[in-house]
């Protein structure tokens, strides 16, 4: 009876080990630090490619922002190197802390093999929306990085800039589409609790 009701209590925890595993905070910037330092200009992002299915919830950026509108945005791409059309957007008001990360609700899913741009940028045109924000080379690029391969930094409100050689320290939480492989270690504690809770229920038919 006891050894069930540990059994139980590990399968439990298991299953909270499967189900954290699917969300992450992931970083979309290469190795290759550049510095922190102002030229915002209007807007900065990255191209990449959607390596598998995964939902984003929020979209940051690190920096010393200026207290006003921001937006967030998925646009379509090609190859990672052009700006397509808008597929999602949220705008928030954020900034005025100092130097960190400022996030932005924004859902999303990407599909697996697709290429997209993701956009930082003011709500109101202009090039003053930050006095300093981090910057990292595009010669760290290509990278891959989890669910995906970044591959090229872009400036610009439209986000069109791709001639631009930097790109921001970009971070996402993102929750995994479904294709994510619980660890063995996890498995085998869910398998566990199954088992205890047979033993459990033998023990109460007796």
């Amino acid at each position: 009876m006891k050894l069930s009701k540990v059994a139980l209590g590990l399968g439990l925890v298991a299953a909270v080990l499967v189900q954290n595993a699917s969300a992450a905070t992931v970083t979309l910037h290469s190795n290759n630090f550049y510095g922190n330092t102002g030229g915002v200009g209007s807007g900065r992002g990255i191209g990449l490619q959607a390596d598998s299915t995964f939902t984003m919830t929020s979209l940051g950026i690190f920096g010393d922002l200026i207290n006003q509108s921001f937006d967030a945005q998925v646009y379509s791409s090609t190859d990672g190197h052009n700006i397509g059309g808008l597929l999602a957007s949220s705008s928030a008001v954020v900034g005025g802390s100092g130097s960190q990360y400022y996030d932005i609700a924004l859902n999303f899913t990407f599909n697996a093999g697709s290429f997209y741009t993701v956009l930082w940028r003011p709500t109101s045109s202009n090039s003053a929306w930050a006095n300093t924000i981090d910057y990292y080379n595009d010669n760290g690029l290509p990278l891959t990085i989890g669910a995906f391969t970044l591959l090229d930094g872009t400036e610009g409100f439209a986000g069109n800039n791709f001639a631009n050689f930097l790109h921001p320290n970009l971070r996402l939480n993102a929750l995994d589409g479904g294709n994510q492989v619980p660890e063995p270690e996890s498995l085998a504690l869910l398998a566990i609790a199954v088992l205890g809770l047979a033993a459990t229920r033998r023990s109460k038919k007796a």
